[in-house]
C-alpha cells in the first residue's frame, strides 16, 4: 500500500497531552498532519468540514461536549473518519464514564440504544507515550485509516466503472439487460427493440420466464445458477426465446456477472442467431466448446461444420434427384461474359451454406499428459454441385487452370473457417486444417489468408496449419516464409503426409513445425519390419522431446497404434474424412 497523507483533529485545549501525541504519530512511516481546534461547536464544525476523506478524530477528556452532538457532527461530516476519546490518566476516564452513565440514565429506552450506538463509534485510548500498548493501539488506527481510505477509492473507482459500463451499455448495439432472478433492472434500447417492449417499465412486469420457451427454461435455469456458482464469460447457451408479441427467435445468450446502481446483478447479453425456422436447420455450432455443450444437453442433428461421426444417410441419396444451385449462376451472366466470377460463387457458396466443414476429433494418445482438444477439418460438398462450380470457373484439363481450381476451394474452406471462428467469442479446441501447396505459394491468395488471420485477434493461436511435406526444390524457400509468417499471426504449424529422409530432416529444422502427421503409405511400409518399427519409434520419442506433437495416421492396424501408444505419439486420426 502507498505511503499516504493522514489527516488528525485534536478537539480540546491540553496542550501537553497535543504536543506528546504529535510526536508519537510522527515516529510511523506515514506524513501526519495534526489541527488543534478547541471545543466550540462552529469551530469543530469547520474543521470536520475541511477534513476530507479518511482521517483521525481525537477528542481530550475536557472537552464538555455533548458526544450525542459530536456523533452527530463526526457521522455527517467526516463519515469515514475515526473518532478516539482521550484520556491521560485512570481517573478521569472514570469520571467521563460516569457522566456518560448519568446522562444515560436519565433518557428513555430509545435513548439508551442510541447511546450504545454511539459508544459504537468511539474507541477509547488510556494515553501513555512511553507506553508498548499506546504505540500499538496508534498504530491500528493508523492501518484502519489508510484501509478506510483505500475501500472509498476503490469504491468511487467502482462507481466510475459502473457509469462507464452502463454509458457503452446504452450505445452498445449488441442486446443487453441487467436482470437479477426473473427480473429485468434495465434494458437498452436494442434488448427493447429485440423484444419489441415498449419501454424498460414494461419489461420489469414481464418475467425473463415468459420470455423463453417453456421447454427450455430449465436449461437457462441451470446455465444462470452455473455462472452465478463459476462464472466463465466465454460460456454461452443457444435458447428458443419470445418476444413480447409471442413471435419466437432463436438466441445465443451469455451472463456475465454486474453491479448496477450498487445491487450486484447479471448482465443478459442476446445475439439473435437467425429465425427459428433457419436456426432449427443450422443450429449454433458447438463443435469448438464440445464438453461444455454436452453438459448443457445441448443436442446438434446439423449444423455449420458436420462431426463425421453423425449419420450420413443424407449424403448417401440420389445424386440425380439434386439439382445444381449453380445453375442459376449462368442466368445471371451477360452474352458478352462466357465466364463467372469467382467471387459471386464464393458469395453464394457461403451464403447458401452449400460449401461445410466436417469434422473429427483427434484421439488422445498421451494419458499422463493433459492436452486440449484437436480437431481435424475438411471441406465437404456435393459432388455435382463441385463439378458445377469448376465447369462455370475453370477450363478442363488446362494446367493453369486446375491450379486456380484448387486455390479457389481452398479459400472456400478457410472463409468458412473464419466465419465459424468470427462467430465464437473464444475457441477451447485446436483446429488442423489443410493447405495446399499452390495456395501457400500464391501472392493473391496469401495476402487475403494474412488479412483475415489478423482479424481474429487471439483465436488465430487456435489455427493449426497443414502443410504438404512433399515439396520441389523451388518451392521450399516459399513454403518456409509462408511458415514464418504463420508464426507472426501466431499460428501453428504442422507437416502433414511426413516421412523421414534427409530432405524432409532439412525441411523440419527450416520451418520447426509443432505438429507433425506422418504418412500412412510410409508407416505401413514399417509394419513388420522389427528393427525399421524399432527406428520409428526412436524417432517418435524424439520428435516428442523436442516438442513436436506426432500425429498417427488413420487406418493403422492395432498392432501399430500401439506402437505409436507406447513411443509417445500424441494423437491419433481414427478414420479419413
Amino acid at each position: 500500500m502507498k505511503n499516504m497523507d493522514i489527516q488528525c483533529l485534536f478537539i480540546g485545549q491540553q496542550s501537553k497531552l497535543y504536543s506528546s501525541l504529535v510526536k508519537s504519530l510522527c515516529q510511523f512511516d506515514v506524513n501526519v498532519r495534526v489541527k488543534l481546534v478547541d471545543a466550540e461547536k462552529d469551530h469543530v464544525l469547520y474543521a470536520l468540514k475541511k477534513l476530507k476523506g479518511a482521517g483521525l478524530v481525537f477528542i481530550s477528556d475536557d472537552v464538555q461536549f455533548s458526544l450525542e452532538v459530536l456523533s452527530d457532527l463526526i457521522w455527517q461530516y467526516a463519515p469515514d473518519a475515526v473518532a478516539v476519546l482521550l484520556t491521560t490518566d485512570q481517573s478521569n476516564r472514570d469520571n467521563r464514564d460516569d457522566r456518560d452513565n448519568s446522562t444515560k440514565t436519565a433518557k428513555s429506552t430509545n435513548a439508551i440504544s442510541y447511546d450504545k450506538a454511539i459508544n459504537k463509534r468511539f474507541s477509547r485510548l488510556h494515553y501513555k507515550s512511553d507506553s508498548d500498548k499506546t504505540q500499538l493501539f496508534l498504530q491500528c488506527l493508523i492501518q484502519t485509516v489508510r484501509f478506510k481510505a483505500e475501500f472509498r477509492r476503490c469504491k468511487r473507482l467502482l462507481g466510475i466503472s459502473e457509469k462507464r459500463c452502463l454509458w457503452l451499455v446504452d450505445s452498445s448495439q449488441e442486446a443487453i439487460a441487467y436482470i437479477t432472478k426473473d427480473l429485468h433492472l434495465y434494458a437498452n434500447a436494442s434488448y427493447l427493440s429485440l423484444f419489441n417492449a415498449d419501454s424498460t417499465e414494461k419489461l420489469r412486469s414481464i418475467p425473463i420466464q415468459e420470455l423463453i420457451d417453456g421447454n427450455e427454461y430449465l436449461v437457462f435455469k441451470q446455465f444462470l445458477e452455473n455462472q452465478l456458482r463459476h462464472c466463465d464469460v466465454n460460456r454461452s447457451l443457444v435458447i428458443t426465446m419470445k418476444k413480447t408479441n409471442g413471435e419466437s427467435f432463436r438466441a445465443n445468450i451469455h451472463l456475465i456477472p454486474a453491479v448496477y446502481k450498487g445491487k450486484k446483478c447479471l448482465q443478459f447479453w442476446v445475439g439473435k442467431v437467425d429465425s427459428l425456422k433457419k436456426s432449427e436447420e443450422y443450429p449454433e455450432i458447438n463443435l469448438l466448446n464440445e464438453e461444455k455443450s454436452k453438459k448443457e444437453g445441448a443436442k446438434q442433428d446439423k449444423s455449420v461444420i458436420k462431426d463425421s461421426n453423425s449419420d450420413n444417410s443424407q449424403r448417401n441419396k440420389d445424386k440425380s434427384n439434386i439439382p445444381n444451385p449453380f445453375s442459376v449462376l449462368k442466368e445471371r451472366t451477360t452474352l458478352e461474359t462466357s465466364k463467372v466470377d469467382p467471387s459471386i460463387i464464393l458469395i453464394e457458396l457461403l451464403k447458401n451454406r452449400e460449401a461445410t466443414l466436417a469434422a473429427q476429433k483427434l484421439v488422445k494418445l498421451q494419458k499422463t499428459e493433459k492436452i486440449a482438444d484437436h480437431h481435424f477439418l475438411s471441406l465437404v460438398i456435393d459432388k455435382e454441385q463441385k463439378k458445377g462450380v469448376d465447369n462455370l470457373l475453370f477450363e478442363p484439363q488446362s494446367e493453369a487452370s486446375l491450379r486456380q481450381q484448387v486455390i479457389f476451394w481452398d479459400k472456400v474452406k478457410f472463409s468458412r473457417l473464419f466465419q465459424v471462428i468470427r462467430n465464437k467469442r473464444k475457441v477451447d479446441a485446436f483446429l488442423l486444417i489443410g493447405l495446399s501447396i499452390e495456395s501457400a505459394t500464391d501472392k493473391d491468395f496469401t495476402n487475403w489468408f494474412f488479412s483475415e488471420i489478423a482479424k481474429l485477434g487471439a483465436k488465430s493461436s487456435r489455427l493449426i496449419i497443414l502443410l504438404p511435406s512433399k515439396l520441389k526444390n523451388k518451392e521450399k524457400k516459399q513454403v518456409v516464409n509462408f511458415s514464418k509468417k504463420l508464426k507472426s499471426q501466431h499460428c501453428k504449424i504442422a507437416l502433414d503426409n511426413y516421412s523421414i529422409s534427409k530432405s524432409s530432416v532439412v525441411l523440419l529444422k527450416s520451418i520447426r513445425p509443432d505438429y507433425v502427421r506422418l504418412s500412412k503409405e510410409w508407416v505401413k511400409q514399417l509394419e513388420g519390419n522389427d528393427r525399421r518399427e524399432i527406428s520409428l519409434g526412436s524417432a517418435i520419442r524424439q520428435l516428442e522431446s523436442n516438442n513436436i506433437k506426432v500425429i498417427a495416421p488413420c487406418g493403422l492396424s492395432s498392432h501399430m497404434r500401439k506402437n505409436f501408444a507406447l513411443t509417445g505419439a500424441s494423437f491419433c486420426q481414427e478414420k479419413s474424412l
